[in-house]
């Protein structure tokens, strides 16, 4: 018998065939891992965005009639009421889609959003979001201050990585 008939008989992969499927797999499962975190990302900051305006809206209707919002935090009257959807809640406490906390608070004549401690891209993403449009829209603070426009320049300086809280307050009429 020859060498070469032998090879015939041989059924099976070899090492190098192996090793290359392996490293295509590995390959192709990291890129999903990307993909999802990037589709992830981008839909935690759209539910972020219609969260926002869920709660404005809702606050506004909840105390349409009233005199003043008050001056305390009205997060858990506002949980009593019902105004946060299922999806936002963790227990009774009002959470982001980075699953950090909200906080609406009276202030007499205008309330305020809170999102706090939110993680470095997603304060930047959210920093971002022009509410110039609405008319009900007060202004914003982030990190504690209030950028002088919310351009990614502006946003990225005030939501650091190393900060203490990526706080976003959205005030509202």
């Amino acid at each position: 018998m020859r060498y070469s008939d032998n090879r015939k008989n041989e059924a099976g992969f070899t090492l190098l065939e192996l090793l290359l499927v392996v490293g295509v797999g590995a390959i192709l499962l990291l890129a999903g891992i990307a993909t999802y975190r990037l589709v992830t990302s981008g839909n935690n900051v759209n539910e972020g965005n219609k969260l926002v305006q869920t709660i404005k809206q809702q606050v506004q209707r909840l105390y349409q009639g009233q005199s003043t919002y008050g001056t305390a935090n009205i997060t858990a009257a506002l949980v009593n009421a019902g105004i946060f959807p299922a999806d936002a809640l963790n227990g009774t406490t009002p959470v982001t889609p980075w699953d950090t906390n909200i906080v609406v608070t009276g202030a007499t004549n205008n309330f305020t959003i809170t999102f706090q401690d939110l993680p470095e891209d997603a304060c930047i993403q959210m920093g971002t979001t022009d509410l110039s449009n609405d008319p009900d829209f007060v202004g914003i603070t982030i990190g504690g201050t209030a950028p002088t426009d919310q351009s990614l320049a502006n946003v990225d300086t005030r939501c650091v990585a190393t900060a203490a809280s990526n706080d976003i307050v959205w005030t509202f009429f």
